[in-house]
Parts: structure tokens; sequence; C-alpha cells
């Protein structure tokens, strides 16, 4: 009479067989799954630097820079950007209460947002604003963005041209030809902008960054997002994904000098 069912054996074989290919499949399935989320955050980074061209082009001028949102709200009303203000690979997106990011946690810039988008996971390239802070808008202010008749009733908005950072290099001015390709835009960062020198050192935690505001610049962006790799996109509309060294290699402003050597990353 035929026996039907498995032996021991048999099942331990069984189960063997599908551990090796679960071993062999699952590592591939999350290096997919990984470039997929990538790939989303260097579209993200693409369609906010068109965002910025558009702004730029409707202005005759670089985006200004707020000084409760910065680029956020300037950007508003030039595409969705409240649809590619995070990177796939973060997972804490709350925007409440104001606080910095890390790897794994978008900035806020609440409470100032009035309901507006006030959070996101990449840091705009300081060098390229066209004005310094303007004032915090009056509360009746229904743009929060342009000097305009409401302005007079609260506090006034400031928009006397570029206002480098103190002692720092030059900004950016229309029209950007030349270096277009090397000039960055947006990077994965845990803050909303940086303004970094050559001389920044790389930070000692790659996961939280080490936020030192008016210090370090180079921080804010030098951090293990994809790897030990950050996602960039650059002026003349291109995107890459770069290691943490090569960030010291960009045109962050029309000073800027490439330390020799590169700082060591940990």
């Amino acid at each position: 009479m035929r026996r039907h069912g498995f032996t021991l054996v048999e099942l331990l074989v069984v189960i063997a067989i599908i551990a090796l290919l679960m071993a062999i499949l699952l590592p591939a399935l999350s290096r997919a799954r990984e470039s997929g989320r990538r790939a989303k955050c260097l579209s993200n980074l693409r369609s906010l630097t068109q965002s910025v061209h558009w702004y730029a082009n409707d202005c005759n001028s670089l985006i200004p820079r707020e000084v409760n949102l910065l680029w956020v709200a300037p950007l508003a009303g030039y595409g969705q950007i409240e649809k590619v203000r995070f990177c796939p690979e973060v997972r804490d997106t709350n925007e409440k209460p104001a606080m910095q990011g890390s790897v794994t946690k978008a900035w806020s810039l609440s409470p100032y947002a009035k309901n507006r988008p006030d959070g996101g996971t990449y840091a705009f390239n300081y060098s390229l604003y066209s004005a310094g802070y303007r004032s915090q808008p009056s509360p009746i202010d229904e743009d929060a963005i342009l000097d305009d008749a409401d302005d007079q009733n609260g506090l006034p908005m400031a928009s006397a041209g570029p206002a480098p950072l103190p002692g720092g290099p030059k900004l950016y001015h229309l029209p950007i030809a030349a270096r277009a390709a090397t000039i960055p835009v947006f990077v994965d960062g845990i803050w909303p902008e940086l303004g970094p020198s050559p001389g920044d050192p790389a930070p000692m935690d790659l996961e939280a960054g080490f936020y030192a505001p008016n210090q370090v610049q180079m921080d804010r962006v030098c951090i293990k997002r994809h790897g030990k790799a950050v996602n960039v996109s650059f002026y003349d509309g291109h995107v890459e994904n770069l290691s943490l060294q090569k960030l010291w290699t960009l045109n962050w402003n029309q000073d800027w000098r490439t330390p020799s050597p590169l700082p060591k990353i940990p």
C-alpha cells in the first residue's frame, strides 16, 4: 500500500530549501525597495528644483528667504510641493512642533506655518536666495511673502536685497549659466537650508547630524539617508546620488574652493 504524507526528514529538507530561498531573495527585494525609494527621492528633488525655476521665471529673481518659512512659503504656489517635500526613506513626517530633523525624521517650521506647508526633508542652498531675512508678517497678511498694503498694520517685510551670511561668500544671481551643472539647489537634509564653508568638518553622527546654527553648516546634509550618500539636485535640472565626501566638491557659492584633502567621513 502506498504511503501518503512526508517523513520528518523530508519535511526538514523542504523547510531548509524554503529558508535558503528566502535568504537569497529577501536581500534582493530589500535592495529593490531601497532603489525605488531613492528614485522617488530623486524625482522629488527634480520637482522642487523645477518649482524654483518657475518662480524665477515669473518673478525675474531667485526665491526670497522668508524668516519663518524660508523657501517653503515662496514655493507653495509653484508646483505641488506638498507632495514632494518628504524623502520616502523618512518615516516620521510629523510637522508639529518646530524641530530639526534627522535621517529618519522630517524637520518642521511650525508654529509659523498658519496651515501652509511647513516641513520637509530637503535643505536648500542658501546662496540661491534672492534676499535675506524677511520680518514676521502682519497677522492679517494674506500672503506673508510680498510687500503689500496690509503689511503696514504689522511688522514690515524687509526686502533690501541680497543678504549673505555674516562674513560669508557671494550669493548667486540670475542669470545662472556658468557651472549650473555643479551648483546644488536641494539636498537631503535635517534642516531647511544650509550655507556651508569649505572648512566645515564632517559630523561625527551621520544619523542625526550635528546641528549647530551659525557655525558648521555641512553637518545639516552630511547624513546617511541613502547609505553613506545623499540625493542632490542641481541648477541645470539634473539630479544625482552622491557619496557624502563629494558634497565638498560642489559649488555651493560663487567663492567656493574645494578643500584638499577632503574631510574624512566617519
